[in-house]
């Protein structure tokens, strides 16, 4: 069942699915109505002196008694109108008096403010809701059209009265998404049928066409690009509620990392992931983390820590190798690929966290959007970039250029790795004598840390296993040593078993 185009993000044509109750094939009759109830009065003098007695009393904070200043037709239209046009109702509540006061003491509400407060119930159907006012709007609307008076052949309110049960439940949205599903047609049939061709545009269908997109995450190929990813990622989708605790936003995130892999998921996912939510490797306390990620389970949130670490990597390796600008630093680099791709094919890689230099932001800002990188950190040098790996008990930082790796068996409280209010460290605190008056300074000691240069016999490389099988990480050289250099390795620093470390 092909996507409804119509509602794509950006989508500047309605295709055939949706020409056959396109805007200039609506009845006449039906048209006028909708235009003359959104019209009427706004001309006349007692309408804008109405709306603005309206504005000023909401602009001094007195929305709470605005039911007392409905007395006329001209107030319930003024109010309706500065509803449907507001971008925001925190300064409006739509509460049961306020409702109420629309009848203007009488029996029932009229026809045209009727129509007027449906549009409003459609255009802002999201925001009144998160106010805990869309189930007294519901009923009231459901409520009067179910008095309204048949004789009297309003095309458009009698299409509402005979589909009340569903577009007035409190579960009108999910209940036409499933009678889309159930029936296997096209979301936009069913607003054809509903009777809502007129509020195309408004929260109420859009929350509609979110929660359809959500129904297709769960189908669409695995790791693959969709349309449906652009729709879930919007700024606009992404934050419409489904009920009272959880976002459009939540949902799709939910369903893409459980669909994936706990051990890769695909670019095309994780952008979208992190389009919604940004990374979690934050403050808890973050307004980012406290949005989503804090709603979702924490298993599914390790997850995508475990993901993130991969991209780290990732873009390190792509740092490193723009970095090796001359045959010693190309040499270097491949053999510093390999320990890295081998480590994070074992698995063993806990956690991560990338520092980046001034030229390794601006490249990555080149490569990708900025809502789509990882959490970094800045490092206050023109060129040298930092990973930070934690594996088992052991803490090891590497670097491009001439940084020196360094294994740790803690770090030192100062050293800014996971302080996440610090945006940018300085180079100096983690290389050479900054470093080692900072940890003899905390630990009292020179022992508990190696720190060694890239050399070309691969010394390193096996000061790095024996730090690792200290911990009881299994890692051999089969693991992080290049495959060409495999033979004479093992003659020069010996072959290390896979079981308990025992050399051979």
């Amino acid at each position: 069942m092909p996507l409804p185009t119509s509602l794509w993000k950006g989508s500047n044509v309605i295709e055939e699915t949706w020409s056959s109750f396109a805007f200039d094939k609506l009845k006449k009759n039906e048209k006028k109505l909708v235009a003359l109830a959104q019209s009427a009065g706004q001309g006349s003098d007692r309408y804008k002196a109405a709306r603005s007695e309206l504005e000023r009393h909401i602009a001094h904070g007195l929305d709470n008694h605005l039911h007392i200043k409905i007395v006329s037709f001209f107030h319930a239209k003024a109010i309706l109108d500065i509803i449907r046009e507001a971008e925001s109702l925190t300064n409006i509540q739509l509460d049961t008096n306020l409702i109420q006061s629309l009848k203007l003491d009488e029996d029932t509400i009229s026809k045209i403010t009727l129509l007027n407060l449906i549009s409003v119930y459609f255009e802002k159907y999201d925001s009144i809701r998160q106010q805990g006012n869309i189930l007294h709007l519901s009923v009231f609307i459901a409520e009067s059209l179910k008095i309204l008076n048949e004789s009297q052949n309003v095309t458009q309110l009698s299409k509402f009265k005979a589909q009340s049960s569903v577009l007035f439940n409190s579960d009108a949205p999910k209940m036409i998404v499933q009678r889309a599903i159930d029936q296997d047609i096209e979301l936009t049939a069913v607003f054809k049928e509903m009777g809502l061709r007129h509020v195309i545009s408004g929260e109420f269908t859009q929350l509609c066409s979110s929660l359809y997109y959500l129904e297709k995450l769960q189908t669409i190929p695995l790791g693959e690009p969709h349309r449906v990813l652009e729709e879930v990622c919007s700024e606009s989708v992404s934050k419409l509620s489904i009920d009272e605790h959880k976002r459009v936003g939540h949902a799709a995130l939910e369903i893409l990392i459980e669909r994936s892999s706990a051990s890769g998921i695909s670019e095309f996912w994780l952008d979208t992931i992190l389009s919604i939510a940004s990374d979690p490797r934050v403050l808890k306390t973050s307004e980012s983390y406290q949005r989503w990620w804090a709603h979702l389970d924490q298993n599914l949130v390790a997850k995508v820590r475990g993901w993130m670490s991969k991209v780290d990597l990732k873009l390190f390796l792509d740092i490193l190798e723009q970095s090796a600008t001359d045959e010693d630093m190309r040499r270097m680099y491949a053999d510093r690929k390999t320990v890295i791709e081998g480590l994070d094919k074992l698995g063993v890689i806990d956690e991560s966290r990338l520092f980046l230099s001034r030229q390794a932001e601006l490249h990555l800002k080149r490569m990708k959007d900025l809502d789509r990188l990882p959490n970094y950190k800045k490092v206050n040098d023109a060129k040298t970039s930092m990973i930070y790996l934690k594996i088992g008990s052991k803490h090891i930082i590497e670097g491009t250029h001439s940084f020196k790796l360094k294994v740790m068996d803690q770090v030192p409280s100062k050293l800014p790795i996971m302080d996440f209010s610090k945006s940018a460290v300085d180079l100096s605190d983690f290389r050479g004598q900054g470093f080692k008056t900072m940890w003899i300074k905390e630990f009292a000691t020179k022992l508990g840390y190696i720190e060694k240069t890239h050399a070309v016999n691969l010394s390193w490389v096996n000061d790095l296993l024996e730090e690792l099988r200290k911990a009881n990480i299994d890692v051999t050289e089969a693991d992080i040593v290049p495959r060409e250099k495999m033979q004479w390795f093992i003659r020069k620093y010996g072959k290390r078993s896979r079981l308990r470390g025992i050399w051979q």
